[in-house]
């Protein structure tokens, strides 16, 4: 799972916090790599070397860098919503409504 997340983040950070395009197509093309390349030494550090000490290692700095990189992005939008003048709870709750998705029926109605 921790595997996983490193790309779900990566998604996440190019959909709510990316800027530029690039930013938007690179975040989760690297984020996938960097899974994939850890997923691999992963494996190979259990299944060949029956290394699990290593393993551990690796699971707990990937894991570290999430959290570490998913707190400075928190903290840089709560500074920015602080900046612009309202609370980073505020500034979350001010997203416009979810669009209503209409009953099957209400298409074909002719009223």
């Amino acid at each position: 799972a921790v595997f996983a997340s490193a790309f779900g983040f990566g998604v996440g950070h190019a959909r709510f916090v990316a800027t530029t395009r690039a930013a938007r197509l690179g975040w989760p093309v690297a984020t996938l790599a960097l899974s994939a390349l850890a997923h691999g030494v992963y494996d190979a550090l259990i299944l060949a070397h029956d290394a699990t000490l290593p393993a551990a290692a690796v699971v707990f700095v990937l894991w570290g860098g999430l959290v570490l990189r998913a707190r400075q992005v928190v903290a840089r939008l709560e500074y920015a919503a602080r900046r612009r003048g309202r609370s980073a709870a505020v500034a979350s709750s001010t997203a416009p409504p979810p669009r209503t998705v209409r009953s099957i029926p209400a298409y074909f109605s002719t009223a």
